[in-house]
């Protein structure tokens, strides 16, 4: 793997139960920092909107690496764009 590739993924304990992410192939890497903001807003939309915690952890994480594809450390990413990633890596949320 070089600098700008990495495998991702995310852990949530919640329910008294390990929820693990769909493991995502980042390769192309322009940016990390922000990355870290996007998956704590993942994890507060999620909650926020009742997902269930596998789609919480999975929007997440999504929403990280969906960041790490832009420059500076703010996202220009919708819901509806993170959601259609998030049906790529894994096919959970609809």
């Amino acid at each position: 793997t070089s600098a700008e590739a990495i495998n991702y993924y995310a852990t949530l304990y919640s329910g008294g139960k390990l929820h693990v992410s769909n493991e995502i192939n980042v390769d192309g890497i322009k940016d990390k920092i922000g990355s870290g903001d996007c998956f704590m807003s993942g994890l507060i939309y999620g909650f926020c909107n009742g997902m269930n915690p596998d789609e919480i952890v999975n929007f997440a994480s999504t929403a990280a690496v969906g960041k790490m594809y832009e420059t500076s450390d703010a996202t220009n990413q919708t819901v509806a764009e993170i959601l259609s990633n998030v049906n790529k890596f894994s096919g959970i949320l609809k």
